[in-house]
């Protein structure tokens, strides 16, 4: 079901509550508005795009979707966690830039356990808080493009230092901008496929070389 700006659609997602067997549902650019609760029993779905509209609410009605491989919900009013997409083991794209959310990757229920085939991670933003050590990032080895810019005043909550991503060999794209890391550049001598590295204002040190 392909929806994107459809004339700027409004009301709540409840409609869609019975078609279980979508596979794909892109609703980006809309005036839509509610939660997600209507979309907890549309386990099929592989892909979903609720970007830029006016939903609300946490993310675990979105818990039992387990086939999803792409989920975009950036630019909404979403508050909560990520714990609810910990399962989500298919997962290959995740997009949370601009929502309401708070990530600790201290915290256990906080942190991507489970989602190793992730390729592309975006955790962008003013209101979107995102903070605790960046090595609970280092699991994810698929990762091609991965974006922690932090936006607004004020610092980031990441700490840690840049070998979290040692061993993400495939990354072509890598920004963690206004954060709190310290340390040298030492850890990215083996990241040949790096097009795009952008890591402003933080504390880094040492020289260019591994670069």
């Amino acid at each position: 079901l392909y929806l994107h700006a459809a004339g700027h659609l409004t009301g709540s997602l409840e409609p869609l509550g019975g078609l279980t067997a979508l596979r794909f549902l892109e609703l980006r650019s809309n005036g839509l508005s509610g939660n997600l609760a209507p979309l907890q029993d549309l386990s099929r779905l592989t892909h979903l795009n609720v970007r830029d509209n006016n939903l609300a609410g946490d993310l675990s009605p979105l818990s039992n979707l387990t086939s999803l491989t792409h989920l975009t919900f950036m630019d909404n009013g979403l508050t909560g966690s990520l714990a609810p997409l910990q399962g989500m083991k298919s997962l290959e794209y995740l997009d949370a830039e601009g929502s309401n959310l708070s990530v600790d990757l201290d915290d256990p229920s906080g942190d991507f356990s489970g989602m190793e085939n992730l390729t592309e991670l975006y955790l962008l933003g003013t209101d979107l808080s995102v903070r605790g050590d960046v090595a609970a990032l280092a699991p994810l080895t698929s990762l091609t493009r991965l974006g922690l810019r932090q936006g607004g005043p004020g610092r980031g909550g990441l700490v840690g230092n840049m070998s979290f991503a040692e061993g993400m060999l495939s990354l072509t794209r890598l920004s963690i901008v206004n954060q709190q890391l310290s340390g040298g550049l030492g850890p990215l001598q083996n990241l040949t496929s790096l097009k795009h590295f952008s890591a402003g204002d933080n504390d880094l040190s040492g020289d260019l070389g591994p670069l």
